[in-house]
């Protein structure tokens, strides 16, 4: 045996090795097309499901801020509309207190028995001191200005309850105490 038989199977190793070796490759290039198309076929679909998970996300939250937009344009018109409400009620308040001061005065009847309450159909009668109709017994002043002053504070507090009731009314949801 000599050199010439070696190389020759040596060659026959070659070629099995090529053989071998042209399958395997092939095999693997088969093998990672499928692999590779599967893969895209799935990341393709998991893009679409985004795509659609991104639309309704943006959706959700494009109606969310138009829903948060709206209720506080409400709320501020509620705050408005109470603010405005205070500042007419104020206004009325000082005209009606101020016509009260500038009027005759705050006075009763000489005649009013003590219990006026009790029998409410008395009526002022008899001759007075100008010579006609009940005689009339003006308040001192300084009681006046106090009555006055009582009822302003009374009617101030009403004015300040009315508005923060329709201040908070548009920022709370109020429910019936009824189920």
């Amino acid at each position: 045996m000599g050199y010439a038989t070696l190389i020759k199977y040596a060659l026959w190793a070659l070629l099995i090795a090529a053989v071998i070796g042209g399958i395997w490759l092939g095999v693997h290039n088969i093998y990672q097309t499928g692999y590779t198309a599967g893969t895209n076929a799935e990341r393709t679909s998991w893009e679409q499901r985004e795509i659609v998970r991104k639309d309704a996300l943006a959706k959700a939250v494009a109606e969310a801020v138009k829903a948060i937009a709206a209720a506080r344009a409400e709320q501020v018109a509620g705050l408005t509309g109470a603010l405005d409400h205070a500042a007419q009620q104020n206004t009325k308040l000082g005209r009606d207190i101020a016509a009260l001061r500038n009027s005759d005065g705050l006075s009763f009847s000489s005649n009013m028995p003590r219990c006026a309450a009790a029998n409410p159909a008395a009526e002022d009668e008899g001759p007075g001191l100008g010579g006609g109709g009940a005689s009339r017994v003006r308040l001192p002043r300084e009681i006046e200005e106090s009555l006055y002053g009582i009822a302003e504070d009374a009617q101030r507090v009403v004015i300040q309850y009315e508005t923060c009731r329709r201040t908070l009314t548009p920022l709370v949801e109020v429910e019936d105490g009824q189920k």
